[in-house]
């Protein structure tokens, strides 16, 4: 038997996606056919099969847009990716990939198809390019020029398209050649990295330390538009390169001055200079959210533990919720008044069915425990139905999101996100994989086993199925 071409079983693996694949050529990333048809339909598996055999090193490419269902947000540095945070908050928990070039990634968004053609743009933002209609990427396990390979870091061959986010309203503006209203202002192309900043950037020596560490600060603070929560953890990587390093009460006592110049960092001309109370609320599986009551609103603002401690955090989430983006603050003095909250602050303990998974157990529970005569065993309808099937008395449920989307669809208004009902289906021991043949095909599903489903909701001695079920 011969040996399977990863490169082959990759690219077959991604056309069972949808996606629309094509041969680069090896360690490159030109194609080494006409692609062009690729960006209106995909190959088809003898196609894809004839040109890897013909060139079994050829790398992957992808045709990104509407053919494929993806838009891709190319990050090219740790630059690009601090830039992508300033700009957008964390980087997101969608598909995504290591590209060749250190600290470079992609990132890969569920194409609306919304009529609007995204178009494919450089240096969007320093360091950040966009692929939509019209473009294409390179999949691993491809290898770049310059000899690494391409890597998953969130893969859809393992977990199918669950993890495929939608693209963020306030990304979209970076296929907007006109520019769009992000953060409650006109939106505007950053300037390509000034010919100084790369050498800047490998450290300087002893006596150029502090004007450069200031000079670095005014331009992340006024050309790329970062806040003092990002710029710190940047400065210190630039100050580790410095021969010698500075000391840190000297270097932060440099970033300060700088924000105490330009009169970001006083608190009493920021939105929320006091907190007025904290609720933690305890759900049943251990996590914890924060209710943050700002003294002069009349609402709260519901966080992470993450987006509580980091004021960085905090202020993004409250320009999601509010439309107003605060001042920058300290981050030390953010977290005396988090600290002082958090002393005074109400423990709520949350039930299951007030949470998003006592939404998802009460949908799936529904089906279950309902009348059983209607319990669906047809895979046929399994994008329409939970369907339960097994042999030798061992039965399974088996689901896609795609039926719970509908299931808990209220007044035509989506609920919860793909991404947030797979955390949930893993949270209760669902299991996504090609786990049950049906007819000679493989059935790809969330499943886990009935049993012990019934034992969870039940209780462990809950009246066991017949095989009539």
């Amino acid at each position: 038997m011969s040996e399977k071409n990863p490169l082959l079983e990759a690219a077959l693996s991604y056309a069972e996606l949808g996606w629309s694949v094509f041969p680069l050529k090896p360690k490159q990333k030109t194609p080494m056919i006409k692609w062009s048809p690729c960006q209106k339909k995909p190959l088809k598996k003898d196609e894809l099969e004839k040109y890897w055999t013909q060139w079994p090193h050829a790398n992957i490419g992808l045709a990104t847009g509407e053919v494929s269902g993806v838009i891709v947000i190319d990050i090219d540095s740790s630059h690009g990716e601090a830039v992508y945070i300033s700009e957008f908050g964390n980087i997101p928990g969608t598909i995504r990939q290591k590209t060749g070039k250190k600290g470079a990634m992609q990132l890969f968004f569920r194409h609306p198809k919304d009529g609007y053609r995204y178009k494919n743009t450089v240096r969007t933002l320093d360091d950040i390019d966009t692929r939509g209609d019209g473009g294409y990427v390179v999949l691993p396990p491809s290898i770049h020029p310059n000899g690494s390979q391409y890597t998953w870091v969130i893969d859809p061959t393992e977990m199918g398209l669950d993890d495929l986010m939608e693209l963020p309203k306030n990304v979209k503006a970076l296929f907007d050649s006109n520019g769009e209203t992000i953060f409650g202002q006109t939106y505007k192309r950053k300037p390509k990295n000034p010919d100084w900043l790369a050498e800047a950037m490998m450290g300087v020596s002893k006596g150029n330390r502090n004007d450069m560490c200031a000079r670095l600060c005014g331009y992340y603070l006024h050309e790329v538009g970062m806040d003092y929560g990002s710029i710190m953890p940047w400065m210190e990587m630039w100050n580790d390169r410095n021969d010698p390093p500075m000391e840190y009460k000297e270097l932060k006592k440099t970033v300060d001055s700088i924000f105490t110049r330009e009169g970001t960092h006083v608190m009493e001309m920021s939105v929320g200079k006091q907190i007025d109370r904290l609720e933690v609320l305890n759900y049943p599986d251990g996590t914890r959210k924060y209710n943050v009551y700002l003294a002069g609103h009349d609402t709260y603002i519901q966080c992470s533990a993450k987006q509580l401690v980091s004021f960085r955090e905090f202020r993004l989430k409250f320009m999601e919720l509010s439309g107003y983006v605060p001042k920058v603050i300290k981050q030390h003095v953010w977290e005396t008044a988090v600290n002082k909250a958090l002393k005074e602050a109400a423990h709520i303990s949350i039930s299951e069915e007030e949470t998003s998974m006592g939404v998802i157990t009460s949908a799936i529970n529904k089906e279950i425990f309902g009348d059983e005569d209607r319990i669906c065993t047809d895979f046929n309808l399994l994008n329409n139905r939970i369907v339960v099937s097994g042999t030798n008395g061992t039965k399974r449920i088996f689901l896609r999101i795609k039926t719970l989307l509908e299931a808990i669809r209220v007044d035509g208004e989506q609920r919860l996100s793909r991404q947030e009902i797979g955390e949930v289906l893993r949270k209760v021991g669902f299991e996504t994989d090609f786990n049950e043949f049906y007819e000679g095909r493989r059935i790809k599903a969330w499943s886990k086993d009935l049993d012990s489903w019934k034992a969870r909701y039940k209780g462990e001695n809950y009246e066991k199925p017949d095989e009539s079920l």
